[in-house]
């Protein structure tokens, strides 16, 4: 088979067809991985700094926590620390399950899961259900 056809459409079109993204992360670590030290922190804190501003904007659980303690997803980026933030452990997830989920996704993607409970009590949380199958 044409080497090329495969990289450039059939594999494409796969991944499309089958929701993966694989060839997009290829791609951009190919572009990051020689980066200088400082630039990839850079990087780093900057996709942190989307992903403290998506749970702000949509997680109920860390809407609250923030504004609780002032830690802001602006100032913690700025910051370039998370210190301010809570762990989230077995309780916290078992007492907030329902605030712990994204607003912006459908309920439908929800997909209910647990731990084995080897501890005792099995741990419940939600998968996505297109990242789970």
């Amino acid at each position: 088979m044409n080497r090329h056809l495969l990289k450039r459409v059939i594999l494409p079109a796969w991944q499309r067809l089958n929701h993966q993204n694989s060839l997009e992360v290829l791609s951009y670590l190919e572009k990051t991985q020689w980066l200088r030290a400082n630039d990839l922190i850079d990087l780093q804190w900057a996709r942190i700094g989307n992903l403290l501003m998506q749970a702000y904007e949509s997680v109920p659980y860390y809407r609250r926590i923030m504004c609780e303690t002032g830690a802001d997803p602006v100032s913690l980026t700025r910051e370039r620390s998370l210190e301010r933030l809570p762990l989230l452990d077995r309780s916290t997830i078992t007492r907030e399950i329902e605030y712990l989920r994204a607003t912006n996704v459908s309920p439908n993607r929800f997909l209910p899961n647990n731990t084995g409970g080897s501890t005792g009590e099995p741990l419940r949380f939600f998968d996505d259900r297109e990242m789970a199958g």
